[in-house]
């Protein structure tokens, strides 16, 4: 068995990679880490310990979000005490799109939406 210290980063094709990484840094505060080349961001959100890659893909490689296959969400955990209703509305005002909303288990809500390439995200408090 390897030892790992669990999932830290996650690539996925994007559209646009400067109004991927802005829709992300406004809404869940990520941050500019570094790039590689033009198409390439590598973001964070402050004391996370983890990366977001945002890659655009040249014209050869055509599929990002939920048509490309495989990936069917990625999350991200909320601080216990969240207002759903706020994370919700900020996801709208940003141009995410509502997809559900309920509770894993009493007291644990979750929030479901697509970002603007299609890809489904989960906010949750564990």
């Amino acid at each position: 068995m390897i030892k790992t210290f669990g999932l830290r980063h996650i690539q996925i094709k994007v559209k646009d990679v400067e109004r991927a990484f802005a829709f992300y840094a406004e809404l869940l505060g990520f941050e500019e880490q570094f790039r590689d080349g033009d198409h390439t961001i590598f973001a964070s959100i402050p004391g996370g310990g983890d990366l977001l890659t945002l890659h655009q893909p040249a014209s050869s490689e055509p599929l990002y979000g939920r048509d490309r296959g495989g990936l069917v969400h990625f999350g991200f955990a909320l601080p216990d005490g969240t207002d759903m209703n706020d994370a919700e509305r900020q996801v709208i005002a940003v141009g995410g799109t509502d997809l559900r909303r309920g509770e894993h288990d009493p007291g644990k809500p979750f929030l479901y939406f697509h970002d603007l390439d299609g890809y489904e995200v989960e906010l949750w408090t564990p």
